[in-house]
């Protein structure tokens, strides 16, 4: 699979690139092995008449909580691939994604069910208009009413959405959309990606401390990215989905931008504020976020967390695992996430 890198920095990579049936139930084999999980495999169908294949992974043991994991913002399967490229027949090239896997693997073995759905770009890689922010909310909302008509959610005092990357975006999306809030949502990113270019300076960037940091980027190599974000953020508006795919695209224009890149999505990126959907939600919200995130920085974590604690909401929990990246490669998120889930939150 093709990769699109950037000319400036890898957190450009990420912001600028990176960032199947009926409705009736696919029958799978039953589990004869009672210690591992059961997978059962169904199609949701979209508000707009989409379909997109969904599984829950159900743990061996009654689950503590069902959650529903809202992935990134690559082209995603629902068994833990991505895709962000596709053949002449519009068919997603696939390759497996290890946060994913691990995730779908370690949570049902912590006494977990794990309900994930294919993201609408991987099913149907060519359709323009590409999807919004608010098209991946709808469809995640279309999944938690698929559970509980299949009797997979008993209710949403048994749900936890948890959102990765763009995820965490999307999740605080899906919680206005919700007649009965979940028990919690959890945040493994910043939940946002806003900043006024406008009204702010490089020295306000979210980015500096981490190219500082970790990449070791001068501050004149972080005023040329600046510059660059900016020069987008101003153009971007000026132009519609049309040029943005046969002219931006192909002319990697003004950096290499991927396929599947939406044109809607970056759009929003910058202007998008999660705090007031979360302080109408009401709902215990963990920000989970790595040391080292290089797409979406501890600082604009923590900048959320703050937000939220400004307005005098009570249920947040920030965690910063140290030494973390944007992958969470390491156990320690997973064992976050168990603790808090399981009551070890007290909003500090």
């Amino acid at each position: 699979m093709k990769r699109y890198i950037s000319t400036h920095a890898k957190v450009v990579k990420w912001l600028i690139v990176s960032m199947m049936m009926t409705c009736a139930q696919i029958q799978t084999p039953a589990n004869t092995n009672p210690l591992l999980p059961s997978i059962a495999d169904f199609i949701v169908k979209t508000y707009d008449g989409l379909e997109l294949p969904a599984q829950v992974v159900r743990s061996s043991q009654p689950p503590k909580k069902v959650v529903v994991f809202i992935m990134g913002g690559t082209p995603c399967d629902q068994k833990g691939n991505m895709g962000g490229s596709w053949d002449a027949n519009c068919v997603s090239e696939a390759e497996p994604y290890d946060l994913y896997i691990r995730f779908l693997k370690t949570m049902p073995a912590r006494g977990y069910s794990v309900a994930t759905m294919a993201k609408r770009n991987f099913v149907y890689p060519c359709n323009i208009p590409r999807p919004c922010l608010d098209d991946f909310a709808r469809d995640i909302h279309s999944l938690i009413a698929e559970l509980k008509d299949r009797k997979l959610l008993r209710s949403e005092d048994d749900l936890v959405l948890v959102g990765h990357s763009e995820g965490s975006i999307v999740a605080t999306k899906v919680l206005p959309l919700l007649k009965r809030q979940p028990s919690a949502c959890v945040l493994l990113g910043s939940g946002s990606l806003a900043f006024d270019f406008k009204k702010q300076s490089w020295k306000d960037w979210y980015f500096v401390d981490h190219m500082r940091r970790v990449s070791g980027m001068s501050d004149e190599q972080i005023q040329q990215v600046f510059n660059l974000f900016k020069k987008i953020d101003e153009e971007l508006p000026t132009i519609d989905e049309k040029t943005f795919e046969n002219q931006w695209k192909k002319n990697a224009y003004p950096v290499d931008i991927a396929p599947w890149e939406s044109y809607h999505c970056l759009m929003e990126y910058h202007h998008y504020d999660p705090v007031p959907n979360l302080l109408a939600s009401n709902v215990p919200v963990l920000i989970c976020i790595g040391q080292n995130d290089g797409a979406m920085p501890m600082v604009l974590a923590e900048r959320t967390y703050k937000h939220l604690n400004q307005h005098g909401f009570k249920k947040a929990t920030f965690k910063v695992i140290e030494g973390e990246v944007h992958q969470y490669k390491k156990e320690d998120a997973f064992t976050v996430i168990d603790q808090w889930i399981s009551g070890v939150y007290s909003g500090t």
